[in-house]
């Protein structure tokens, strides 16, 4: 009998005890802090340089990663209201395709090599145009032509060669949207 008395009040405190941990646990994750760390990057990072001249808007992306490392791959979108026909222009035979396998996005221009940390892209222009051909551009004109460009860590395949469809089919992708005055 005692020795049933003895496990009743092992398990009444052991309830007891594990009633309380959520408590406990909360506590812990809203008031005690620490000291110290490493910091951690989760996405690449990246940035657009963007420049506007007569209708034409020219763009390249930067790898601002560490010189030399963590390679990514970007491509680029435009968008314009229904006042505009946009256009890239983009070299014969050059590094900016469209979509150039079958499960990436058709309406993203790709960049097919890796742009390894503080390297850019080559450029890319878009040439912006009045639906209305009777339009002409003025100074001060406001365009508002957005540019969405995304990027995602670098795949390779075991020959060393870019895997543009498994990096981008993957998971990672950073997304960055850009906009403004043309």
């Amino acid at each position: 009998m005692k020795k049933r008395h003895l496990v009743l009040a092992i398990l009444a405190v052991a309830f007891v005890l594990t009633a309380s941990i959520g408590t406990a646990v909360a506590y812990f994750t809203a008031f005690v802090t620490a000291k110290g760390g490493y910091a951690v990057h989760i996405a690449n990072q990246s940035k657009i340089d963007e420049k506007y001249d007569s209708g034409k808007k020219t763009l390249s992306i930067q790898n601002t990663g560490e010189s030399g490392k963590y390679p990514i791959f970007v491509r680029a979108r435009a968008f314009a209201g229904e006042d505009y026909v946009l256009t890239p222009e983009v070299e014969t035979g050059g590094k900016w395709n469209l979509s150039p396998s079958a499960p990436l996005d058709t309406n993203y221009w790709y960049y097919t090599e890796a742009v390894y940390g503080q390297e850019s892209t080559t450029t890319m222009s878009i040439i912006i145009a009045y639906t209305d051909k009777n339009k002409e551009w003025k100074d001060g004109d406001e365009r508002n032509i957005i540019v969405v460009y995304e990027s995602t860590p670098a795949v390779f395949k075991a020959d060393g060669t870019a895997d543009l469809e498994t990096a981008w089919t993957s998971g990672t992708v950073t997304v960055v949207n850009e906009g403004g005055n043309a």
